[in-house]
């Protein structure tokens, strides 16, 4: 019996060896098959056989860092990397810091070192030297330098050439007839003063209008009052300067009323000739009336016909 299970045993060894032999053996028969296959099998078919075994194959790891990116989904490092914090602060003093740097190359090419202030502008000073040359420019165009005051002859015979002549045909000495102008409205206000002074009423009496030309000025008054108008001309008589009398020739002519004034005024035209041509309007007075009423026309008529009067206080110039 143990002889038989010895041998039993042993036929069952064999038999396994034979079939792990036959398993060993069959891939090399199936390669040489396939091998013995590909030799006959057409051009075609044989050219297709790599790619069918290239693509059973698994695939190699590339060396493109993009498909690496693609297939990982991850950006690599592409050098040194700031801190957060650092690319912040970039972040944050950049625009302040372009927007100095634009500025300052404004100001440097736009801007100039000094303002130029135009003569023009609003609460600008005048410059000195532009009033001499405004001066210059004058004495260029030819403006006359001020008259000098005519001498007391000169005065006695410029009247007598023009005094039998109408007033309207004596010219005008602009500078002289503007001087006198003023000088006869300060006479008129003086004297109306002194001729009312202490009236009750304010009197109606006014200076209408005023003429000057060359050696004679004439003005008319007017007035409601008939005797208003004969006490202005006593008072205009009586007017002075530095305590001398101020006219060479005095008339007086009642009127129509003039174009343009009312009728129903009353109106007086004076005409005068000054003494001299240096009278200032602030020397002008009134000088008391005399004892006599009838004495200012005599002395206003003696004032007149008096040859070469030469007043004290006043200096002939030639």
């Amino acid at each position: 019996m143990t002889e038989d299970k010895d041998k039993a045993e042993q036929a069952e060894e064999a038999h396994d060896v034979d079939r792990a032999d036959e398993g060993a053996e069959a891939p090399e028969a199936d390669a040489a098959d396939a091998a013995d296959a590909a030799d006959e099998a057409p051009e075609d078919e044989r050219a297709a056989l790599p790619e069918e075994a290239a693509a059973d194959e698994p695939e190699a790891p590339s060396s493109d860092p993009g498909e690496a990116e693609q297939s990982t989904g991850t950006e690599p490092p592409t050098g040194k990397q700031f801190p957060r914090g650092w690319r912040l602060a970039v972040q944050l003093l950049l625009p302040p810091l372009l927007t100095a740097g634009a500025v300052a190359v404004h100001w440097a090419l736009n801007v100039p070192d000094e303002v130029i202030v135009s003569p023009r502008d609003q609460g600008a000073k005048k410059k000195t030297k532009k009033k001499a040359r405004g001066k210059d420019r004058r004495a260029q165009r030819g403006k006359k330098p001020p008259r000098k005051p005519r001498s007391d002859t000169t005065l006695k015979r410029t009247l007598a050439r023009w005094e039998r002549r109408d007033f309207d045909d004596e010219p005008v000495v602009v500078e002289w007839a503007r001087r006198h102008q003023t000088l006869v409205s300060k006479a008129f206000i003086e004297a109306r003063k002194e001729a009312f002074e202490g009236a009750p009423e304010e009197p109606g009496v006014a200076l209408a209008s005023s003429h000057c030309k060359t050696v004679r000025c004439r003005f008319v008054v007017r007035s409601p009052f008939d005797h208003e108008l004969a006490a202005v001309a006593a008072s205009l008589r009586r007017v002075e300067a530095d305590g001398e009398g101020v006219w060479r020739m005095f008339e007086t002519e009642d009127i129509e009323a003039p174009e343009g004034e009312s009728p129903e005024e009353k109106y007086m035209q004076v005409t005068v000739a000054w003494q001299t041509d240096e009278i200032e309007p602030a020397s002008i007075t009134v000088a008391p009336p005399a004892a006599n009423p009838d004495a200012d026309g005599d002395a206003a008529k003696a004032n007149a016909d008096a040859p070469e009067p030469k007043p004290a206080g006043h200096a002939a110039a030639g």
